[in-house]
């Protein structure tokens, strides 16, 4: 729902915007308008098999469409820097740029420029990010992990990368497993918990009733905390924080 939330944020306040996905430390990049991951077009590539990834596109262009015009950035253009990109935002004003990166290097222009050019909004991912970030003059800190090895990990994420944690976890740590109507015996993850251990809540990989299987996931999380004070709380899956912020009220 990407361009849904820019056309709604472009009607109070912004002029334009500059959008980038890129994100090329996590081999995640903009070439030739198509957003390509491990160099494979997004929606053909695990994120894209994901059922709440509703796109049939990888292209740029196609991701950002909506009620406003959308312009594409040339990578000539993006590493040319700011004097190069800062007049593109100017003359697409009201409109949506989509900028190409294949770099990190490559999203310093792009930020740069944004910030010269007033009430652009600024779009896209960590990647994205951290080059504003530095255009400000701030830096990326390191946010230090708090002592202790009893850690909750929370899994709700059906991406491949995910579940192969799972698997891996299984074989060492107790792994509760959240279905839509019940789960597993959480006492041994209480109990791995409070010796100092970590332990892990997944949700099951069926396709069918995501929103109820989150719901039981997030809940038996929930018992979990209730039960047992971890070190650390780890949450992958953007839908499965939400829904287990919801659960802790």
């Amino acid at each position: 729902s990407v361009a849904a939330e820019l056309a709604a944020l472009l009607e109070h306040g912004f002029s334009g915007a500059l959008v980038c996905p890129a994100f090329p430390a996590q081999r995640r990049v903009v070439r030739d308008g198509c957003l390509l991951v491990d160099s494979v077009p997004v929606h053909e590539s695990p994120i894209g098999r994901d059922p709440a990834f509703r796109a049939t596109t990888s292209d740029l262009v196609g991701l950002l469409a909506g009620v406003r015009p959308v312009a594409r950035l040339g990578l000539e253009e993006v590493r040319a820097g700011r004097q190069k990109v800062a007049p593109r935002l100017e003359q697409h004003r009201g409109a949506v740029v989509g900028a190409p990166a294949g770099t990190a290097a490559d999203l310093a222009g792009p930020a740069e420029a944004a910030l010269t050019v007033s009430r652009t909004l600024v779009a896209g991912s960590a990647g994205l990010g951290r080059a504003l970030s530095r255009a400000l003059g701030g830096g990326v800190p390191i946010v230090p992990l708090p002592h202790g090895r009893a850690w909750l990990v929370v899994i709700g994420s059906l991406h491949p990368t995910s579940r192969a944690l799972v698997d891996g976890a299984a074989l060492s740590v107790p792994v509760v497993v959240a279905g839509s109507q019940s789960h597993t015996d959480p006492a041994p993850a209480i109990a791995a918990l409070a010796s100092g251990r970590p332990a892990v809540v997944a949700s099951v990989t069926t396709p069918v009733s995501r929103e109820d299987i989150l719901r039981s996931l997030a809940q038996t999380a929930t018992e979990i905390l209730e039960a047992a004070a971890p070190d650390l709380v780890a949450v992958t899956g953007g839908d499965t924080a939400y829904a287990l912020i919801r659960a802790l009220g």
